[in-house]
């Protein structure tokens, strides 16, 4: 089973919000030593975008994903579905679940209503920044040379089927994300096993899971203006590249 290109908005908003958020007192103990690298432009690599992402990553990043897409036998590509975010589409998810949960739930007090909300997303004002604001994470899955996306088995409706190395998917999806792995971690990347997807590098997700005790990537807060650098002119044009 395969999905045709464009790919539905819920397909990425869906996998963030899960129960399986990464440790935030284990992200707490990595010190930032923010290095300053710049940010490119997406379009300007070999690589294949979502017509919704904002086509800007950290230099590092971006040469990276394009070591890990040359790792790749022939007949696969990557598709990067999500990469930078601006804080304040994060801090949205997060009061929108907030009052959902508050619709649901009348009578549960304001203080469990925020320990819910921070089990699914990430909690407003926290000194670790969410990985997709510091332009050293991204979410990416496989496709063929014409652009058509292999079913890795998104997770709507059973969160322990997006386990990087998860048993309970066809033998083929198996396969295709021990691929997507091996060439992100080949390439210096770290993946977060609760979401085949994910993947980063610099910044504070990274880090704790290579074992490091530094990272080098914080958040970048002046995102609106670059999401009107990525024009509809722009997104138009990739729309009619696939």
């Amino acid at each position: 089973m395969c999905f045709i290109l464009p790919l539905p908005v819920r397909y990425t908003k869906t996998m963030r919000a899960h129960p399986h958020a990464e440790s935030l007192r284990k992200l707490k103990k990595v010190k930032l030593h923010e290095n300053g690298e710049q940010l490119v432009n997406l379009e300007e690599y070999p690589l294949q975008l979502h017509p919704q992402v904002i086509p800007f990553l950290r230099q590092q990043v971006a040469e990276r994903l394009v070591q890990a897409q040359n790792r790749l036998p022939q007949g696969y590509r990557l598709l990067v579905l999500d990469g930078l975010q601006a804080p304040s589409s994060i801090h949205e998810q997060w009061d929108a679940h907030y009052k959902k949960l508050e619709y649901e739930h009348p009578f549960w007090p304001a203080r469990l209503l925020h320990q819910m909300t921070n089990h699914y997303f990430h909690p407003h004002n926290h000194t670790v920044p969410h990985a997709h604001t510091t332009g050293g994470a991204v979410d990416i899955v496989l496709t063929n040379a014409e652009g058509t996306l292999f079913d890795l088995v998104p997770p709507l409706s059973d969160w322990n089927l997006g386990h990087t190395r998860s048993k309970k998917v066809p033998i083929g999806a198996q396969h295709r994300r021990r691929l997507l792995l091996e060439v992100m971690t080949g390439a210096g990347f770290s993946n977060f096993p609760h979401e085949y997807w994910h993947y980063s590098y610099g910044d504070a997700g990274w880090a704790s899971r290579s074992g490091h005790k530094t990272c080098f990537y914080g958040a970048i807060n002046e995102i609106e203006g670059l999401k009107k650098a990525a024009s509809s002119e722009a997104t138009e044009k990739r729309l009619a590249v696939t």
